[in-house]
């Protein structure tokens, strides 16, 4: 009587380099969500699952982190010293290799210990991997961006239509906007035409220290009555000129 053998199939996995520079090319996200589903591909359900939720919370939190404490783009670090500019790009790449570490070192641990229990393995489908990178970058783009203009919105809202009000007398906008950080009002002179709608006795743009402004996407133009007392915010800068806020009144 012969003995039956049924094979092993091989499992179709991608390699610790390549997840390693998928990592690097596409962000943190696009890491541990593809090693996460190369995890699933080795049998480590567990694993792939934790791992493809850091995936998720890093698609969320990292790029709003780094905005936050090191600077995404040149918007972020307007008024920052050398050496502060140093420092943040260290503390970017830093932690994108230290990432990059220990998915790599991870990945090659467990591909090992897959070869020494004598199951076989092969080369999965790099088209699939890059794939998968893709979505996962361009989805945390697209999480961020949502995140990034809600908070946007929420601390215009704040300035617009918290902390400024009608009535408000020219020394009374300047305590107010000191909540915000340092500024000026510049004075201009009769920049638009007035209206019945759109009636002032002088108008000023507030320039912000720093990147508030960019950052926030904060244009803020105020216009006076003839006793100096605030009238309307607007948006200044805008195409059009300017747009005045219309705030939402209670009942």
């Amino acid at each position: 009587m012969q003995n039956s053998f049924t094979p092993t199939a091989p499992k179709k996995i991608w390699s610790a380099r390549l997840i390693g520079w998928l990592t690097l090319i596409f962000g943190p996200a696009s890491g541990f969500i593809v090693a996460g589903t190369n995890w699933a591909f080795m049998g480590h359900k567990q694993k792939a699952i934790l791992h493809g939720l850091i995936g998720v919370g890093v698609a969320f939190l990292y790029p709003l982190i780094l905005r936050e404490y090191i600077g995404l783009s040149r918007r972020d670090t307007v008024g920052l010293s050398f050496n502060e500019h140093v420092f943040r790009i260290i503390l970017n790449f830093g932690s994108v290799f230290l990432i990059i570490a220990y998915i790599y070192l991870t990945t090659e641990k467990d591909t090992q210990r897959l070869q020494e229990s004598g199951i076989p393995s092969e080369k999965a489908n790099l088209f699939l991997a890059v794939m998968i990178a893709i979505l996962a970058s361009l989805g945390s783009v697209f999480l961020n961006a949502l995140i990034i203009n809600a908070q946007q919105a929420s601390f215009q809202n704040h300035v617009y239509c918290e902390l400024l009000k009608p009535g408000m007398t020219y020394a009374e906008v300047d305590n107010a906007l000191a909540e915000i950080g340092p500024h000026l009002q510049a004075h201009l002179e009769t920049i638009f035409p007035k209206t019945e709608s759109v009636d002032y006795e002088s108008f000023r743009v507030v320039r912000f220290e720093g990147a508030i402004e960019t950052k926030y996407n904060l244009s803020l133009g105020l216009g006076y009555d003839e006793n100096d007392r605030l009238l309307w915010v607007a948006k200044f800068g805008l195409p059009s000129g300017f747009e005045i806020v219309q705030c939402p009144t209670g009942d």
